[in-house]
């Protein structure tokens, strides 16, 4: 934990919350021991950060754009590739079960998990010192936010173009788990029949973008004469 606060330059005054923020619900005997209330939090104050960021330095762009802009910053991929850039994936507590399921390499993960360390920041700290986190955390993602990139059309919109393209539409199946107060989304998407990603959210529309988004990935790896065979529909 000693290099944990380190990196974040903070040094917590109760440990324990530091550490639950590292506990996957996988480890923990009851869901509330777990990181899903912190990330929770987390989420609430990383969006407030980031949209007052893009609010006081991209004066020139519209609701709609801070909206598209924010997604992009705070999206799923965002947050995982911080994850793995802080280590994160290396301090998870997780169960052997869900490591052998690739845990440690699942984004969904490594998003919660940034998001859980900022809400255990804010718990300890306060407010400005998750801002400072945050700041510190997206330092590079800040110094490189040229309009251009992060108003790069949203994977959903890029999902239907491509489809048009094909002359077809994206089918994205919804299901959800979990209670009412604290729901799990999954979205399933295909096109003709063919499976193209998954993803997974606190809403449809998170995991319509996760899904989305690894969709998009896909189909770059994809050849010429694969993606015409997404043309044929698949029983």
């Amino acid at each position: 934990m000693t290099s944990l606060q380190q990196a974040l330059g903070v040094k917590f005054k109760d440990i324990t919350i530091l550490r639950q923020a590292l506990l996957h619900p996988s480890i923990t005997a009851s869901r509330l021991e777990s990181n899903q209330r912190l990330e929770f939090l987390g989420d609430a104050v990383l969006g407030c950060v980031v949209a007052e960021k893009l609010y006081e330095e991209r004066k020139g762009l519209n609701e709609g754009e801070l909206t598209l802009a924010r997604q992009n910053l705070v999206s799923t991929a965002a947050l995982a590739e911080i994850a793995l850039e802080q280590g994160y994936d290396k301090l998870l507590f997780m169960s052997f079960q869900e490591e052998g399921y690739g845990g440690r390499g699942n984004v969904k993960i490594l998003a919660d998990t940034v998001e859980a360390v900022i809400g255990a920041v804010f718990v300890d700290q306060g407010y400005q010192c998750a801002q400072m986190v945050i700041e510190r955390l997206y330092k590079t993602k800040f110094a490189k936010m040229e309009t251009s990139t992060i108003l790069t059309m949203d994977p959903i919109s890029s999902v239907m173009n491509f489809s048009k393209q094909l002359g077809l539409e994206p089918c994205y199946k919804v299901v959800k788990e979990g209670v009412e107060h604290a729901p799990k989304f999954t979205v399933h998407l295909s096109l003709n029949g063919h499976p193209l990603g998954w993803g997974t959210g606190r809403s449809s529309k998170d995991a319509k973008y996760a899904a989305s988004q690894y969709a998009l990935k896909l189909l770059e790896s994809k050849t010429k004469q694969e993606i015409e065979a997404i043309k044929k529909p698949r029983n």
